[in-house]
């Protein structure tokens, strides 16, 4: 297992910026973790506040567990199918936690980092989204 670096929340918001300086204001929270040297788990308390303050956004994408490819992408998991079939390689899969990966989308008007701190968590509605749906609890963290 690699080891993984101390993060300051400044260190990511500067990765953050630079992703989206070159215009690659998409990418997977996995990726993100690793080339940032941090656990998912930190991942997702660091984006967590970013999400519900609106600054990115969330989607799901299910990936065939036997090629790789992406089937698509869902906001919530109620809208995912139970069942897929992989249009490259004809593989029949139920998705699963091992086929979904948290994909991320940094919005037009880019937080100011100066404003994170400051912010504070609004309530959650009853809507079920991809903070609550996908391993994100409420209060940070994975479930």
């Amino acid at each position: 297992m690699s080891r993984q670096k101390d993060y300051s929340k400044s260190s990511l918001e500067d990765s953050l910026k630079r992703l989206k300086e070159t215009r690659d204001t998409r990418f997977y929270l996995s990726d993100f973790a690793e080339r940032n040297g941090i656990s998912l788990r930190s991942a997702e308390d660091f984006f967590l506040p970013l999400l519900r303050a609106n600054e990115v956004e969330g989607t799901l994408e299910v990936k065939c567990p036997h090629c790789g490819r992406g089937q698509g992408f869902f906001k919530r998991l109620s809208e995912i199918p139970d069942e897929f079939a992989c249009e490259i390689c004809g593989y029949d899969f139920p998705p699963s936690e091992e086929c979904l990966e948290i994909v991320l989308e940094v919005k037009g008007k880019f937080f100011h980092a100066r404003n994170l701190s400051s912010r504070s968590d609004r309530e959650e509605g009853d809507e079920r989204t991809v903070e609550n749906d996908v391993g994100i609890s409420p209060n940070g963290g994975s479930k």
